[in-house]
């Protein structure tokens, strides 16, 4: 089994940059051919076993045996998202702090109703690998961002009530339409298998566009970081991640 991609001090100041700057930030080809095809295993059996339904899986124990589960406990992973974490925030992480790994698969005639859902996540940092993604198809599922437009909030109340008006069916659809009446602009990025792009999820409204039904497309997202987690409130704003 091929060891993760290490990553050098150049290379973080570059995502940390990226991040507070534009708002997304991108490592190529992170995985190699075969830990690629070792994901895509990993998804397709889950995907067989829900029979063209849509679905996630939120971490462990889950996802046990899998090279996401491999990838989040790893080291060279692990200093990859601690030091982008602290160069880009200038905080040191609590030590108890835990990644959450979600698996998220659309296919089938469901995965209309998991797009365009707008939302912010739970947690500071979220980083995100696309596994499939529909090719030759103009619904291709591309990630939609408008980065960094708020801060962290001073309480999880004021957190959850934020979330509960922009999470709703109503403010989603504004939110959509709006993009395509060219009243807010979006960064939009066709997702590369293997690649692997940073945001500031808790910070950042983002969801993915329509994708083929008849295509399946997975990405695995891990969270980092709930600036509320002292808070009992925090318990119910677990990531939910596209």
């Amino acid at each position: 089994m091929p060891t993760f991609m290490e990553v050098d001090a150049d290379t973080v100041s570059r995502l940390a940059n990226d991040l507070n700057q534009v708002g997304i930030a991108l490592i190529e080809n992170y995985l190699c051919h075969e830990q690629l095809r070792m994901a895509r295993s990993d998804i397709e059996k889950e995907a067989h076993l829900r029979e063209k339904r849509s679905f996630a899986i939120r971490g462990a124990p889950d996802i046990p045996g899998t090279l996401f589960e491999r990838l989040a406990g790893s080291g060279e992973f692990q200093r990859l998202l601690l030091s982008v974490y602290s160069l880009g925030t200038g905080r040191v992480p609590s030590p108890s702090e835990k990644i959450h790994t979600v698996v998220r698969c659309l296919q089938g005639r469901d995965s209309a109703g998991e797009s365009n859902r707008f939302h912010y996540d739970a947690t500071t940092l979220t980083i995100l690998l696309p596994v499939f993604i529909p090719e030759h198809s103009t619904e291709s599922g591309r990630f939609v961002l408008l980065p960094n437009i708020r801060e962290l909030r001073c309480s999880a109340l004021l957190n959850l009530l934020e979330k509960a008006v922009i999470q709703n069916r109503i403010s989603q659809w504004l939110v959509t339409r709006a993009i395509a009446f060219g009243l807010l602009r979006p960064i939009k990025v066709a997702l590369v298998p293997g690649n692997l792009y940073f945001f500031w999820g808790y910070r950042s409204l983002h969801a993915n566009e329509p994708c083929n039904s008849q295509a399946l497309r997975s990405t695995v997202l891990f969270h980092f970081d709930n600036p509320h987690r002292c808070s009992n409130i925090a318990r119910w704003l677990m990531p939910k991640g596209r």
